[in-house]
């Protein structure tokens, strides 16, 4: 009977403690609330029986997963606001050093490197594969871990949801565009399923932004050489040796004689061809130097166009200054004649002056293709404009010759005054108005001076090269007119002309001598430019019969074919001799990160809505117990809660589990559940003990088990 006494007092003693432990622990879950419970009754030998050993390591068990789950909550609860302060933060500091520096937020922006193609490519991968994508794991996990919480919970008042968006809802684990399911969450038609389905789409938003935004571009380090680039001369065998000077393919001979492939001939008289004609209609005056002055470099263009792109400049190449200078001359004799049928010649010579130069007493000869007819009866009286040379074509007299005796009209140029010298034309043939003949004239040479220029290539996409600085020594020196050979050879005639040859086209924009308007610097400028580009246009031909590496490679960008005369050549000298190198600056691609200020603009504004979002439903569930305990509905909880729940609508579900699946899918959309907490089983407010739980209802249900 004692025995039985104490018992009950014991079993007294443990209902007193147990009421009392679930006055304290009534926030905990049902299965820590029982354990906990049990685990705090005293315990004797008479009680033993009541306490198995494997039954309080379970207990304990329970009292730390508990905790865990409370600090699981607590750390969601501080790095959750954490999520929208920091990218709010960048955003702000990002808007404010972008208004200071107003670049576009369209176009990529430099973060900075000197990579290699291989590196940037790597750091590239990293960010949008690996760092993005990891960092939008973690903020997904924090975000859809407590949207799960508060989206649909045991609140009281909660709207009942469609079984459709609840499941929807337990499988967001992460952003996404997938429009049926943001649709299957509105049709919920709660607010706090609206702002899941936002949630989806600005994390999706947010994780394409933030692996998109970084980018790497390309660009140019300009790197000094140290391997010397080479150039080609502007020079020839051919035209350079005294045994074949220009003459060879002027005068009387032919230009097929020239050791060029038909090509090249055609190349050459085509490109002086344009260039006569050219200077008949243009003056040379805006092709020179504002020097008044040719400024050329000892390269030829092929040479400086078979260079490799990435060379961006050239430093000390080898170049040259033409200038001219005249003075007015009046020749000592003038006479025409016939050199067989191809062509007639005016000859000059001139007295030598006081001062003694080297043109006095040499002959000056003006050779004009075709038959000679402007001494004859029925020939007009034009103005026949001509340009005599020495044989050496280092001087040249640049004349107009017109009917009559004009020495009474004089002309002012910065040379000094230029006086017309009469002449008697009758024994060289000429008749009626042509026997007295008026010439005026000027005698010029072209002074050359060394120097060196250095090169930059053109920034316009054609990549060519320009002329940044030059320097030049002042001594000046005299040097042949390449126009000689080029007086019959082509037998030129210039429209409108009255004459054929070189004069004709040089002077016509120079103006006229008979009706008093001839311009002599004009005239001499022309001459001068004529003479460099005849020069340039001859040397780069027969430069491209080179054999050499560096011409084949020249040869082949400009698609002319080289002559076979090449091994007949006279020279011993070797083609290297030809070739010089020069000091260039090497592009050196690298690459650099990038960032499109647009993109992640757009990125950052995502992460700040999506965090926001979330800590606004966490806000709104925190005083609930899914809240206090992080009970999430992801898909695993949402199967053993229909089970635990939806027990009464099984027969119901089986037959749903034969429709089609769109007519499941309207059949969960009009199925509506919500949680709700009872005591085992029973609702809160109906009678007897039990532990607390959440379960799922279908709508109506939970009021008929209180």
């Amino acid at each position: 009977m004692e025995t039985s006494q104490v018992h009950k007092a014991g079993i007294d003693v443990r209902i007193a403690t147990v009421t009392h432990a679930r006055e304290i622990e009534e926030d905990m879950s049902s299965e820590r609330t029982s354990m906990l419970a049990r685990f705090l009754l005293p315990g004797n030998a008479s009680s033993a029986p009541y306490y198995a050993s494997d039954s309080t390591v379970t207990d304990k068990m329970n009292i730390v997963r508990t905790q865990r789950r409370r600090a699981r909550v607590w750390w969601s609860h501080i790095l959750l606001p954490c999520t929208v302060l920091a990218p709010l933060g960048i955003l702000i500091w990002w808007i404010v050093d972008m208004a200071r520096k107003r670049p576009s937020i369209i176009e990529a922006s430099t973060i900075g490197g000197q990579l290699t193609n291989l590196e940037a490519k790597a750091i590239d991968f990293v960010c949008g594969a690996i760092l993005s994508p990891l960092l939008m794991v973690l903020l997904d996990y924090l975000w859809f871990s407590s949207a799960r919480v508060s989206v649909v919970n045991e609140r009281p008042g909660s709207k009942a949801v469609p079984l459709a968006s609840l499941v929807a809802a337990s499988q967001s684990s992460q952003g996404s565009f997938n429009l049926f399911k943001i649709y299957t969450i509105f049709r919920g038609r709660t607010w706090r399923l609206a702002l899941l389905g936002w949630l989806l789409l600005f994390s999706g938003m947010a994780s394409r932004m933030l692996q998109n935004f970084i980018a790497y571009e390309a660009f140019d380090i300009n790197v000094p050489g140290n391997q010397p680039v080479p150039l080609r001369y502007m020079s020839d065998a051919y035209i350079d040796s005294p045994q074949f000077n220009m003459l060879a393919i002027g005068g009387s001979a032919s230009l097929s004689q020239a050791p060029l492939s038909v090509p090249q001939r055609s190349t050459i008289a085509n490109q002086m061809s344009a260039l006569l004609t050219g200077l008949n209609f243009e003056s040379a005056a805006s092709k020179l130097d504002k020097g008044a002055a040719y400024i050329g470099t000892n390269a030829t263009i092929a040479s400086l166009n078979a260079l490799n792109s990435s060379i961006v400049s050239l430093t000390n190449v080898p170049g040259y200054r033409l200038s001219v200078e005249c003075q007015p001359s009046e020749p000592t004799t003038l006479s025409a004649l016939q050199m067989g049928e191809t062509y007639f010649q005016l000859g000059l010579i001139f007295n030598c002056p006081t001062t003694p130069s080297l043109t006095c007493g040499a002959n000056y000869a003006a050779l004009i293709p075709g038959m000679m007819t402007i001494g004859s009866s029925q020939a007009r009286n034009n103005e026949y404009q001509y340009i005599a040379l020495l044989s050496n074509n280092t001087y040249a007299h640049l004349g107009y010759l017109d009917s009559f005796n004009q020495t009474n009209t004089t002309f002012t140029s910065e040379y000094g005054d230029i006086r017309g010298k009469a002449f008697n034309m009758t024994p060289s043939g000429f008749e009626s108005t042509k026997s007295i003949m008026t010439t005026w004239g000027i005698n010029c040479a072209i002074m050359r001076q060394e120097g060196f220029h250095n090169y930059t290539r053109q920034s316009d996409g054609t990549r060519g090269w320009k002329i940044d600085a030059s320097s030049f020594s002042d001594e000046k020196k005299v040097v042949p007119s390449f126009l000689g050979p080029w007086q019959t050879a082509l037998k030129y005639q210039a429209p409108i002309s009255a004459i054929s040859g070189i004069g004709p086209p040089i002077a016509t924009t120079a103006g006229s001598a008979v009706q008093r308007s001839a311009n002599w610097t004009l005239y001499a400028l022309n001459y001068l430019y004529a003479s460099a580009e005849a020069q340039r246009i001859s040397y780069e031909v027969f430069a491209l019969n080179d054999t050499s590496p560096a011409a084949a490679a020249a040869n082949k960008s400009n698609n002319v074919t080289t002559s076979s005369s090449i091994a007949a050549r006279e020279d011993s000298s070797p083609l290297s001799d030809y070739f010089y190198t020069v000091d260039a600056t090497v592009a050196v691609q690298f690459y650099r990160i990038t960032y499109i200020p647009l993109i992640l603009m757009l990125g950052l504004i995502s992460v700040i809505v999506a965090a926001a979002i979330t800590a606004g439903m966490t806000l709104y569930s925190k005083d609930t117990r899914s809240g206090r305990f992080g009970r999430e509905v992801d898909g695993v909880r949402l199967v053993v809660d229909s089970v635990a729940g939806l027990r009464d609508s099984a027969s119901s579900m089986a037959a749903a589990g034969k429709l089609s699946t769109r007519e499941l899918d309207d059949w969960a959309a009009k199925f509506q559940v919500r949680y709700s907490e009872v005591m085992d089983g029973r609702s809160r407010a109906g009678a007897g003990g039990g532990d607390v739980a959440i379960r799922l209802f279908r709508s109506g249900d939970e009021k008929l088990r209180e």
